[in-house]
């Protein structure tokens, strides 16, 4: 309760009623919190020695952001980057996030996914960064809370090193609901 009450009040200058109103609206509304500007969670870097597969870096652009168009109504797509392992798929997902971060306003979130656990601790994480408060609730509850506040904001998500997508230990509860 105190840092809502910190954030309330870091948000009301003009009296004790807009403190109150502040404070009752951050308590009931767990994704209440201030402002984004943008988002960049996790992204470590660029491969330094990249190099080539431009074919592949604008093939994945056209996919997940031209050939959708201003008016699409798809909030959320969802595609994979798949290959045996040493091929570069990591390298490519992090020079495509480099690369094509201003299409997506400097919103870039990258979780690392080798495994379940790994996957909760960056959810738990990025909910505090962007401030997103979800008591007593499950962290998948929590990541569609962290969607909900990154409301129409575009932003590429990055699930690296997916194992299991569906399962006990997969990934698919934790991906935006709004559609897939």
């Amino acid at each position: 309760m105190g840092r809502i009450f910190v954030d309330a009040f870091a948000e009301c200058s003009s009296g004790k009623e807009d403190l109150v109103k502040a404070f009752r609206q951050a308590v009931s509304d767990p994704t209440y919190s201030q402002p984004l500007e943008y988002i960049w969670y996790g992204f470590t870097g660029v491969t330094h020695n990249f190099t080539g597969r431009r074919t592949e870096l604008e093939s994945l652009h056209n996919y997940l952001y031209e050939d959708r168009g201003e008016n699409s109504p798809c909030h959320t797509l969802l595609t994979s980057i798949h290959g045996i392992g040493g091929v570069g798929k990591t390298s490519l997902a992090k020079q495509y996030a480099w690369e094509y971060r201003t299409f997506y306003d400097n919103n870039v979130i990258w979780i690392n996914s080798e495994d379940v656990e790994t996957v909760k601790l960056a959810i738990a994480e990025l909910a505090d960064k962007i401030g997103v408060r979800c008591w007593n609730r499950s962290l998948v509850d929590l990541a569609q809370n962290i969607y909900h506040r990154l409301g129409t904001k575009k932003c590429l998500i990055i699930f690296d090193n997916v194992i299991e997508y569906d399962g006990v230990s997969g990934i698919k509860n934790y991906l935006p609901n709004d559609g897939l």
